[in-house]
């Protein structure tokens, strides 16, 4: 097993004010961490595609989103039986007009990432290994960014009081494109089914009240 903890983190749907233009109501963050080796998880990931997509030669990253309705499911049964742990952290963009800075979808997506972050920590410190995390390359934001988000954060006692800080690393914390780690297909799995429940929930057209963190953005 690894000296680290190895969390690779994707997400679905898009930020912004509350399902307005291309943003979706729903931003959905999956982390998942082998169980056993690293190398079991990449493997698995390599199958995974081979059985769903099917195509001769050597096909590109698995995108869950993209999958036909006929092979989604299989491939949704399929990712239920990888050998991992998974984190999810859902956000309503719906109430980020009701908390300053959390308009900006960069913000959003940082805000959201916390929870990840936390979750992910405490893993870490369960199994009291150094946190390394994989983030699937965004449009939103950077690797600099979120390295300055979790260094505030660190500062911050009342927005970073959840982390388990000993085992967190700004350093250790990097972004990678799907074509470079397999791991992330069953991350972005992870993150489209939990966003599929929730954005095909038929009462989720209607406004929920929740309250709102006005922690740091």
């Amino acid at each position: 097993m690894s000296d680290h903890l190895r969390v690779f983190v994707d997400e679905s749907g898009d930020p912004g004010p509350g399902g307005e233009g291309r943003s979706t109501r729903w931003l959905v963050f999956a982390g998942v961490a082998a169980i056993g080796e690293d190398d079991d998880l990449r493997r698995f990931a390599t199958e995974l595609r081979r059985s769903v997509i099917q195509q001769p030669g050597r096909p590109g990253p698995l995108h869950f989103s993209k999958l036909s309705g006929a092979r989604k499911l299989p491939a949704f049964m399929r990712l239920a039986a990888a050998p991992m742990q998974v984190i999810v952290a859902a956000a309503d963009t719906t109430n980020a007009a009701e908390a300053p800075g959390l308009q900006d979808p960069q913000n959003q997506y940082r805000f959201a990432l916390k929870y990840v972050i936390e979750r992910a920590s405490w893993l870490a410190a369960m199994q009291r290994r150094p946190l390394e995390l994989v983030i699937e390359e965004s449009g939103h934001v950077s690797i600099e960014s979120v390295h300055e988000y979790v260094a505030r954060l660190r500062r911050d006692r009342h927005a970073g009081r959840f982390v388990q800080w000993e085992w967190v690393d700004e350093s250790l914390i990097t972004m990678a494109g799907k074509d470079e780690q397999p791991q992330l297909w069953l991350a972005d799995g992870a993150a489209h089914a939990f966003f599929q429940a929730l954005e095909d929930d038929p009462i989720a057209g209607e406004r929920v009240q929740r309250p709102v963190e006005h922690d740091l953005c």
